[in-house]
């Protein structure tokens, strides 16, 4: 039988009352609070990952409801305590900490997976097994492009991911976007499709999302993607820049009859805004996330009130980086033509989402906003830190004996830094401070100043040496024109906000790069057998 105590003020729970609640139906948000290198190395099958050095930045996105039950976990070594602490503050009140960690979890004979994203990669498997997607390796097409066949590729990641590198010659078409875009590249029926990501997920979903939709073109997901790709001895486009294409008044009307043929086969719900409030009304004990699936520029134009932007290939493939509470219902917005919610709804049920429902008239139910999303942090204004311009850290740099203090993303404060500056992950930072010797003051950055600011409310009580911000971070400083230095630096602790096995250092030779991926693929294709004998979430098999 599992047990709940209360430990310093927080509910202690052990593994086997938390393996009840994941399985009981009701909404539950497992976070694993730990920085990148020790959620990679192991962690629970279901768990989110929202790390204590950003946890006030992201929590209210990811868990928008303050009365949804949550449970915290780590390595047992203190690290949820101080998360718990942060959480109540921020009027989260129903919160549970899972006693011993991950290896209490393992200790009471459960399991435990290393890596990120493992529910999403086995999610690509099952779609290629059940689903029979035809996949292509890279030397298979490469042989085709030799050969002169006619071919189009289509890079089915997120448009910043294709800008950074791609195939030769790929298009940017993500994932949701596939049913709207191909009619107008690949006109000709017979035009061979390969759908690329960087391993197997999202190539998988724009691949079978094409099929799904009944495109004539024969399809093919390109295996292992780009890492593919180059063991295959191919190399890859950087700096690529996305063409706004027009979408034709045929390709429109694929996407429309489409989106009907999927609500068919899916049995997909859709309802008004007044049915949404409605829902809301009748179920306050319920989360509903408002998710917009369309492109960035589309959101920024005017959405919704309150939804969130996570275009559809990005929810489904990348999940675990955007919502963390399990049975929640979904509720995606985009346009009626382009059939982005009818594919992102299908794959969000077949991952075992059962509540999916799409909005149909909010473009004329309430007003639009434009801009980004809101401000998920409002008290971020009110923390009291003494703060400094650029050109005020210069001149002080000059006569002082000051520490500078980088708590940036690592692999940020290693492709530029200001020169001198020492890096500290916020979570180490605060648990112990190691002084530069006979440093008279402290300032702290980040690559906005926005990490750095709780960096610096947390030291306030941890020294008496006077603590200042720089004022618009590292960004700030580098448009002022002033110096910064590359490299790891100095580092006051050990860098613990990286996933060493997935690190692509970019000076590595390309031996040592391929190696690495060899890696990778090892590790991923590991992991679906593992999925089918642990069966940590049923998917929904849709033939």
């Amino acid at each position: 039988m599992g047990q709940a105590t209360r430990v310093r003020g927080v509910r202690g729970i052990d593994a086997h009352l938390l393996q009840r609640m994941l399985d009981d139906g009701e909404e539950i948000a497992l976070l694993d609070v730990r920085e990148t290198a020790a959620f990679a190395s192991s962690h629970l099958w279901l768990a989110t990952h929202v790390p204590l050095s950003r946890l006030e930045l992201r929590i209210r996105r990811f868990v928008p409801r303050l009365q949804t039950r949550i449970v915290l976990c780590d390595d047992g070594n203190g690290i949820v305590e101080r998360a718990s602490a942060v959480l109540a503050t921020m009027g989260y009140d129903n919160l549970y900490v899972l006693q011993g960690g991950v290896r209490a979890w393992l200790a009471a004979g459960y399991s435990l997976i290393d890596g990120n994203y493992v529910v999403a990669h086995c999610f690509g498997y099952f779609i290629e097994e059940h689903y029979h997607t035809p996949v292509i390796t890279g030397d298979e097409l490469m042989a085709k492009l030799d050969a002169n066949e006619d071919v189009v590729i289509l890079d089915a990641r997120d448009e910043s991911d294709f800008c950074v590198a791609s195939l030769p010659n790929a298009v940017s078409v993500p994932a949701a976007e596939v049913a709207r875009r191909i009619v107008d590249l690949a006109p000709d029926p017979n035009t061979q499709v390969v759908v690329h990501c960087a391993g197997v997920t999202r190539a998988a979903l724009g691949a079978q999302g094409l099929r799904n939709c009944a495109v004539a073109n024969p399809v093919f997901a390109l295996r292992e993607g780009t890492r593919g790709w180059m063991l295959a001895g191919g190399e890859l486009a950087r700096n690529n820049s996305v063409a706004r294409a027009h979408i034709s008044s045929a390709a429109k009307a694929f996407a429309t009859n489409a989106a009907q043929q999927l609500a068919r086969r899916f049995d997909l719900t859709y309802v008004t805004h007044n049915d949404l409030t409605q829902w809301h009304l009748e179920n306050p004990d319920r989360t509903c996330y408002l998710i917009d699936v369309r492109s960035r520029q589309e959101y920024l134009d005017g959405h919704y009130p309150g939804t969130l932007l996570i275009p559809g290939g990005e929810l489904a493939g990348m999940t675990i980086d955007h919502i963390a509470t399990q049975h929640a219902r979904l509720a995606l917005f985009a346009d009626e033509d382009c059939a982005r919610a009818e594919i992102t709804a299908s794959w969000m049920q077949q991952l075992g989402w059962s509540e999916v429902v799409i909005v149909s008239d909010w473009k004329s139910a309430k007003a639009c906003v434009t801009g980004p999303e809101p401000d998920y942090y409002p008290e971020f204004e009110e923390l009291n830190v003494t703060t400094v311009s650029p050109g005020e850290l210069l001149a002080r740099l000059a006569r002082e004996n000051l520490a500078v203090i980088d708590v940036s993303h690592s692999e940020d404060y290693q492709r530029s830094h200001i020169s001198g500056s020492i890096w500290a992950s916020r979570s180490q930072l605060s648990a112990k401070l190691d002084m530069p010797d006979r440093a008279t003051g402290i300032v702290i950055t980040s690559s906005r100043g926005r990490l750095a600011r709780l960096a610096a409310a947390d030291l306030t009580s941890c020294t008496d040496v006077a603590i200042s911000v720089l004022e618009g971070g590292n960004e700030a400083w580098r448009s002022a024109g002033l110096e910064t230095e590359s490299g790891l630096g100095q580092c006051l602790g050990h860098i613990d906000d990286v996933d060493l096995n997935f690190l692509e250092t970019p000076q590595i030779d390309r031996n040592l790069r391929c190696e690495q991926y060899r890696r990778i693929i090892a590790w991923r294709y590991g992991l679906y057998p593992k999925f089918k004998h642990d069966q940590p979430v049923q998917f929904v098999v849709c033939l």
